[in-house]
């Protein structure tokens, strides 16, 4: 597999090594490698924050930031979470979708005020 890092002890999955690479989708184990651990990402600030859990080899297959920031000797990496405050929730909430539909995105209502940023993925 890869390098592991084991998470510290005050960490609730202290017992379980964490592996620190994400295999690519012509491996055997596609299920070990992509649906691998839960983390927790935070999207947003304020009364406007959302939180999204999912599958760390996913996120790290499709984003080089989320590889950086879940693999790499980050805090994100040991405490399974990513904080994105300045990201927009919608953005966010569509790529999410994505990752485990691999579906476009279709729009729930008419929203005429949809951010500049949701719009370019459209």
């Amino acid at each position: 597999m890869g390098d592991t890092i084991t998470p510290s002890t005050s960490s609730p999955a202290a017992a379980t090594a964490i592996p620190t690479t994400c295999q690519c989708l012509g491996d055997d184990d596609i299920t070990g490698s992509l649906f691998d651990v839960m983390v927790t990402v935070r999207v947003g600030k304020g009364d406007k924050t959302k939180e999204f859990q999912g599958h760390r080899g996913l996120l790290c297959h499709y984003s080089s930031y989320f590889k950086r920031a879940l693999e790499g000797g980050f805090e994100e990496a040991e405490s399974r979470t990513v904080t994105l405050p300045e990201d927009d929730v919608e953005v966010f909430d569509i790529f999410f979708s994505w990752l485990y539909t691999r579906s476009q995105f279709k729009r729930k209502h008419d929203d005429p005020e949809i951010p500049l940023s949701m719009e370019l993925l459209i």
